[in-house]
């Protein structure tokens, strides 16, 4: 497992998770704010990718260990903000 492999699922949580308030706020179809996401993911994976330190490797337990954490804070984080 690569740290861009972990950057990229908690990049995935976090655009899924805030996102998706302000989407639909916009008003805009459930087709339109699904290719928003789409895009926006993809434009961040390839942008990690070009990120040299993420193509470091790191084992599976501590990679799943910080992506956990990972989605914990930003989980925490959301709740905080729109409570």
């Amino acid at each position: 497992m690569k740290w861009q492999h972990v950057a990229y699922r908690m990049t995935i949580f976090s655009v899924i998770l805030f996102l998706s308030p302000y989407l639909d706020r916009m008003g805009n179809s459930y087709w339109i704010n699904l290719l928003y996401i789409v895009v926006l993911v993809l434009g961040i994976d390839f942008t990690l990718s070009k990120i040299k330190i993420l193509q470091k490797s790191v084992t599976k337990k501590a990679g799943w260990s910080i992506l956990i954490t990972g989605c914990i804070f930003v989980g925490v984080l959301h709740n905080l903000i729109f409570s």
